[in-house]
């Protein structure tokens, strides 16, 4: 018997799953392809920047991806675009959340005129004293440059691209007004028992303002401080610049002091020291090795100033780099005793035994004209202590005063501390009040006594 054949009945089992097998690749290809189409259709906008039909314009397909990257970041990852980390983790994300991550920099053309705005203000940051290379600028000028060559074309867009570029401008925008309103470096981190009055403000709201002003350079230069100070520290930061740029500041050599009727390289370069200082006239010397009449007055006659800006400021301050100032300080013993007490006023010292502190020293005096003399200098005093007779002393004083017990004082007569065994205090903070001269001595007298009072072992 003949065994009928078996292929009509084979290609009846396998031709079902060959047509299966044919439509899910017919499918998967469709779907694959439905964001190029999407991208293609994109191009074709209304005159109001609406796409046409269903499709879904360049930046919706952006914002898709700005809320895919802020979602999957979370709380505790980090947030970064074209592999550089988003440093403003805290307001980036809820600035897009308030805008339904729709991106903030691009519409469906492209990226608008805020974008230049930006970029140019960044390159401007060396001028406020800061890097614009800290704010994505090279990366954000790297993925511009891709996303405007992608609309030239007229070929796909990548919304990817548009979502980076947003996210890095967002960023660049939020550090630099924060560096621009509280400084880049935190005082605290210096000096931790620095207090510093730093200004704080919603730089996402300020951000958001800007965008629909259309004023993004506007906003970022209110947020620089507004003091007249810092305009002047800007405008000496591209001085000493302009100055660097030209080779620097002149050395001149270390030597003995000159004077008028000398001659040689050190005058020549004393002469252009003060020259690019502001201190010397536009006027070419015909000799500039000569010290003569002309660099004589640079040197001891101020310069004319113009109190109404800043330059006439830093050109003082240029000076004194010059004419050095010499602080002298007298310190004697007087052997006296001062007696503190207190009223409506406050603290106030009397004099118990010997002679009171005094502003006006003879000896000091003496000593003062003598070497103002020896420099060709002028000596001169605080005003407060001429017209008040009363002395002047920086030093901060108190803090750990003597009473007689614990409630009057910190430590006792001994400069032993109330309630604790074999702990002195014998420094500034001993001392009551001002004594109205240098308490180095007094500070040094007390220190002594309170040594003399431990008993010897």
């Amino acid at each position: 018997m003949l065994a009928s054949p078996v292929f009509p009945m084979n290609i009846r089992r396998v031709l079902p799953c060959v047509l299966a097998a044919l439509c899910l690749c017919a499918l998967f290809t469709a779907c694959s392809r439905q964001d190029e189409r999407d991208f293609a259709a994109a191009r074709r906008l209304l005159p109001q920047g609406r796409a046409v039909g269903h499709f879904r314009s360049p930046d919706e397909l952006a914002g898709d991806q700005i809320r895919t990257r802020i979602e999957v970041a979370g709380v505790c990852a980090e947030l970064s675009a074209c592999g550089e980390p988003v440093y403003a983790s805290a307001e980036l994300p809820g600035f897009y959340i308030r805008r339904l991550y729709r991106p903030a920099w691009e519409d469906s053309r492209g990226p608008t005129r805020q974008v230049d705005d930006l970029v140019n203000a960044l390159h401007r940051a060396n001028l406020e004293g800061l890097r614009g290379e800290d704010y994505h600028l090279a990366a954000i000028e790297t993925l511009l440059v891709a996303v405007r060559a992608d609309g030239r074309s007229g070929g796909l867009i990548y919304p990817d691209r548009w979502a980076e570029l947003d996210l890095l401008l967002t960023d660049a925008f939020l550090m630099y007004g924060s560096h621009l309103l509280a400084g880049r470096v935190n005082p605290e981190t210096i000096q931790p028992e620095w207090v510093a009055n730093r200004r704080g403000a919603d730089l996402a709201a300020v951000l958001e303002t800007a965008l629909r002003s259309g004023d993004v350079a506007g906003a970022l230069a209110k947020l620089a401080p507004p003091q007249r100070g810092f305009r002047q520290l800007r405008e000496a930061l591209a001085y000493h610049r302009a100055v660097a740029a030209r080779g620097g500041w002149p050395t001149i050599p270390v030597g003995q002091a000159l004077k008028r009727g000398d001659r040689g390289p050190a005058v020549a370069a004393l002469r252009e020291r003060l020259r690019l200082g502001g201190d010397l006239g536009a006027a070419v010397s015909r000799d500039p090795d000569l010290f003569d009449e002309d660099l004589e007055q640079a040197m001891v006659r101020p310069a004319l100033l113009d109190q109404r800006g800043a330059h006439g400021i830093w050109h003082r301050n240029r000076r004194q780099q010059i004419v050095q100032r010499h602080a002298l300080l007298f310190m004697q013993q007087l052997d006296s005793t001062l007696r503190f007490g207190r009223n409506r006023l406050g603290l106030y010292s009397t004099s118990e035994a010997g002679g009171a502190p005094t502003a006006f020293i003879p000896l000091a005096h003496n000593i003062a004209r003598k070497y103002a003399g020896i420099v060709k200098g002028i000596n001169r005093v605080l005003a407060t202590e001429t017209v008040t007779g009363i002395p002047t002393t920086a030093h901060i004083l108190g803090g750990a005063v003597m009473g007689e017990n614990p409630k009057e004082g910190v430590i006792d007569a001994q400069n032993k501390v109330f309630g604790y065994e074999n702990m002195y205090i014998c420094d500034g903070s001993a001392v009551s009040a001002n004594p109205g001269v240098n308490p180095s001595l007094t500070i040094t007298a007390i220190a002594e006594r309170a040594m003399s009072k431990i008993p010897a072992k």
